[in-house]
């Protein structure tokens, strides 16, 4: 926000290092929100999405049973 000047989350951040303008339709700019609420962010962020998906499928949390609670003594 400071270094390019765009609006993020819907503000501007004063002062700005640099002035960028953003021209286009809403879809593809984001509008007033900023380049985050923006079409091709929205693909980018599913892709990531499936693709941690399917990348962790098999990551499973620990059996809480099978952690000692140190309050217990055996």
């Amino acid at each position: 926000m400071f270094f390019y000047g765009v609006p993020s989350g819907g503000f501007v951040g004063n002062p700005h290092f640099l002035s960028a303008s953003l021209h286009g339709p809403t879809l593809l700019t984001g509008g007033t929100f900023g380049p985050e609420g923006s079409l091709p962010n929205l693909i980018l962020l599913t892709i990531w999405a499936v693709g941690f998906s399917l990348w962790l499928r098999g990551v499973k949390y620990p059996n809480p049973e099978a952690i000692s609670d140190p309050r217990r003594r055996s």
